[in-house]
């Protein structure tokens, strides 16, 4: 009934990852009219801040074209440009190195709000910090800490520019790959943390490389894509439990009705072909079946539904896309001078 508003379904739901990739106002266009108004895209610090002086035009027109396709950003803040670097060990060279400085990386931050709020005022409100730190996106000796560190800098730094901009932001994390409760539960609860978070982030693939050959229903000595999303103990409504289970543990000012976006989902993250992400049958089938469990979530024990949903992406060569050439491969070829058009998903 529509008269029921326990559960309300918020208007900008939708969206889709790696918005620097798309080249036309036209292809974006695309996805506005098909009700994915938000765009979720690097902030490129390696890029904007390859000096000292930041180049703000490495994102200005990438910025300036989702505000004339009528959607919103929201920035992922998870490089280190190179002069805060470290100069030797692993993580020489590697733009996704924890800063070598922390403070100076919140002035980023910092910056990076001042600038949106001057430049493109209520375009860009949410702000992740990092992504898959967790994972292979963050370079690091201590993850879990370093992480910490950096979120308790720059959060609060951003809070303040943009109060200072008489704007009103959003920041969030921990933008981790998959459920991990440790990470939920430190980034929550720890006091230098917790007040400054006002949305948790986490993505959800439901299987990887090892399960390529999966199929949509069959077993095939592993779990069908079919079984994986539906499973009882990480499924899609089983994850998103268990993350609304640790919001609702934390210290935020929101409580459990704290906003969650789950900023990356996909069938499976290797970057190869696999059972149906692009196929003209089960790609529609698959990808309404995540959205209607994540919806229908709150008939098995969610006290809401997702804030934002996005997915992973508009347009990543090879494999990934809503929109790109469709052809004999549906590989989501994106090449210059072709029309791009929407995928089957």
């Amino acid at each position: 009934s529509r008269t029921y508003t326990a559960y309300p379904i918020p208007a900008d739901m939708f969206g889709t990852g790696r918005g620097e990739a798309i080249q036309t106002l036209a292809a974006r266009n695309l996805l506005t009219d098909a009700g994915l108004t938000e765009t979720r895209l690097s902030a490129m610090i390696f890029f904007v801040y390859a000096t000292q002086t930041p180049d703000w035009s490495k994102i200005d027109p990438l910025i300036s074209a989702i505000q004339a396709a009528g959607q919103h950003a929201i920035l992922q803040l998870s490089q280190s440009p190179s002069w805060l670097q470290p100069t030797s060990g692993v993580c020489s060279g590697n733009a996704f190195a924890a800063p070598t400085d922390i403070a100076q990386w919140a002035q980023i931050a910092a910056a990076y709000v001042a600038h949106m709020d001057s430049t493109f005022p209520g375009v860009v409100q949410d702000y992740e910090i990092w992504n898959e730190p967790n994972a292979t996106g963050m370079c690091a000796v201590d993850h879990l800490n370093t992480y910490l560190a950096i979120y308790a800098a720059a959060a609060p730094a951003m809070k303040t520019q943009a109060g200072q901009d008489g704007k009103t932001i959003r920041v969030g994390g921990p933008v981790i790959s998959g459920y991990t409760a440790f990470w939920l539960s430190a980034l929550l609860t720890n006091p230098t943390t917790a007040p400054y978070v006002d949305f948790v982030s986490y993505h959800q693939y439901l299987l990887g490389a090892p399960e390529l050959p999966a199929q949509w229903d069959t077993y095939t000595g592993r779990l069908s894509l079919y079984e994986a999303t539906q499973d009882p103990a990480n499924g899609v409504f089983a994850s998103y439990n268990r993350v609304l289970a640790q919001v609702a543990a934390g210290n935020l000012p929101g409580g459990a009705q704290t906003p969650v976006y789950l900023t990356e989902y996909n069938t499976n993250w290797a970057f190869f072909e696999d059972c149906c992400r692009n196929n003209a049958t089960y790609a529609p089938v698959w990808n309404a079946l995540y959205v209607t469990d994540l919806l229908d979530s709150v008939y098995n024990g969610s006290s809401k539904v997702p804030n934002k949903l996005f997915y992973f992406a508009g347009s990543a060569y090879p494999w990934f896309c809503m929109i790109g050439v469709q052809d004999a491969n549906m590989d989501c070829l994106y090449s210059a001078g072709a029309t791009p058009v929407p995928y089957p998903q």
